[in-house]
């Protein structure tokens, strides 16, 4: 039986302060059939639907999904009012949910700044930073701000920290449309009115402006939106400028991928890779790799050795897939996930595992929910944290009044009872001999006695034990695993006689 409880997110628009505490409701119960496998030996299913976190406040959401979070404890989803007139003021929020046990509970909404809403989201460590690039020109947030909060112990309570302004540049336009945090830096990238990013480092708990790169637009020669996809970790920071849709000429102008290196206390450009074509792309980067989602038919992973970046392998779809070009992807450790179209155009997440020998990337299971194709966008956004993965669903057309929804999966840890380091079922897979009574659990593991592996050593056991005494090849009733059922099996039955 499919439970379909389901959190809502209910927003109070009246008078609404910039944080509102909210109650608990249970997500359902585990639901491992939206979780395909690839049919590859000894891999199993591992990932399943945990609940999912909808709008139905009544008060239309748009964008509901668009962007997402998620760590260890918390989980934040992005969304805005929906408005029919293209003229009318925004209103956004950010909702955040709190992991209990097996469930989670929405314990804060964060109200946006009146006539913005929020674009960008970074989550490190219980610090949030929200970004809002644009609020009509008006003020001194008229070129963007981020906004920052910090998460007491328990994780439910978020406290305004400060915020951040857009520093005076001619570059810098659309402050906050991007945001990566690193363990003690911080990177905001601008829209496609800038053309900059500001990089930032923490001195005591103050963030101080540390450098701000740009690109002179001629040098561009076109392209748009420098600091619109930023990422940040250790000394390297990476962004870039997607292909300049609709501009007449340029069609033949590659995209661009911009890396940094911090040298001698400077950022310093370290190279520029061309792609044929940049859309929807998302860096990521893990100690001396960068991947990156370009936008089209495959991934591609670079690797930092003898001072230069070169290509390690590319990252494709297995043969009845296709990669979503708007949808998301993120890389935690060993982990890559980003969006796919099957062959029916269905929207899936596509999950794949690096090899611990030699770094490959392989196709390790595919995720699916239960969705409205025609109206919402399941995976344009997605997160990952630990065995947890946060995927945002939000509706498909702006022009409908209906925000979307987002779902957390949870991988389900593989069993491994003789703590081995070998999956139970890898094993069993492999060696059927290990589970001689073919109850899909390792002998060893096994209630000792229970020659048919129905969990209790009852009558029926000692019965079977009898008809299989003596020598006896690969017989359940041999406990002891020497040839032969005789009086130590006996005894090892009745000595676990329930």
């Amino acid at each position: 039986m499919r439970w379909h409880m389901k959190l809502l997110a209910v927003v109070v628009v009246v008078c609404a302060p910039e944080n509102v505490g909210w109650g608990q409701t249970p997500l359902p119960q585990l639901n491992k059939k939206k979780s395909v496998s690839t049919g590859v030996s000894c891999v199993e299913p591992e990932w399943f639907e945990r609940g999912q976190f909808e709008d139905e406040s009544g008060i239309p959401l748009a964008k509901f999904g668009e962007k997402i979070a998620i760590d260890q404890r918390n989980a934040i989803v992005l969304a805005q009012i929906y408005r029919p007139d293209s003229e009318s003021r925004e209103a956004g929020f950010a909702f955040i949910y709190k992991r209990l046990s097996e469930s989670w509970e929405l314990v804060q909404t964060i109200v946006a700044p009146p006539n913005t809403f929020f674009s960008s989201i970074a989550l490190r460590d219980g610090l949030l930073v929200l970004g809002v690039p644009w609020n009509g020109g008006v003020g001194e947030e008229a070129y963007g701000a981020v906004y920052l909060y910090r998460a007491d112990a328990d994780r439910s309570n978020w406290t305004f920290e400060g915020k951040l302004l857009a520093p005076v540049h001619p570059d810098i336009r659309g402050f906050g449309a991007s945001i990566d945090l690193s363990e003690t830096r911080m990177v905001v990238g601008t829209n496609i009115s800038g053309n900059a990013l500001v990089i930032y480092k923490r001195q005591s708990d103050v963030w101080e402006v540390e450098a701000i790169l740009s690109v002179p637009r001629s040098e561009l020669e076109g392209l748009q939106s420098f600091g619109d996809q930023v990422a940040i970790e250790g000394d390297v920071l990476v962004t870039g400028t997607p292909y300049p849709i609709g501009v007449t000429g340029l069609e033949t102008r590659p995209s661009e991928t911009f890396v940094y290196r911090l040298v001698g206390g400077a950022w310093t450009l370290e190279t520029r890779i061309e792609f044929e074509i940049l859309l929807d792309f998302h860096f990521h980067l893990q100690e001396n790799l960068l991947v990156i989602k370009p936008g089209y038919s495959y991934l591609q992973e670079y690797e930092y050795t003898e001072n230069e970046w070169s290509l390690k392998q590319a990252i494709v779809p297995p043969g009845d897939f296709t990669i979503n070009s708007f949808a998301g992807s993120d890389l935690q450790d060993d982990r890559l996930v980003f969006g796919g179209l099957n062959t029916g155009g269905d929207k899936v997440i596509l999950l794949y595992e690096r090899n611990a020998i030699d770094g490959a990337w392989s196709h390790r299971e595919t995720i699916e929910a239960d969705v409205n194709e025609s109206s919402e966008r399941f995976g344009r956004s997605m997160a990952l944290a630990d065995n947890a993965l946060a995927v945002g669903s939000p509706g498909l057309v702006p022009q409908v009044a209906w925000g979307g929804r987002a779902f957390i999966f949870d991988r389900l840890p593989p069993l491994d009872c003789d703590a081995n380091g070998f999956a139970d079922h890898c094993e069993i897979d492999q060696d059927w001999m290990k589970d001689l009574n073919f109850n899909r659990i390792l002998d060893d593991c096994d209630t000792p006695g229970d020659v048919d592996g129905n969990g209790i050593v009852d009558v029926n056991d000692l019965l079977d034990l009898l008809a299989q005494w003596g020598a006896c090849s690969a017989c359940f009733a041999d406990a002891d695993r020497d040839g032969v059922v005789a009086i130590d099996d006996l005894l090892t039955l009745l000595q676990n006689w329930d």
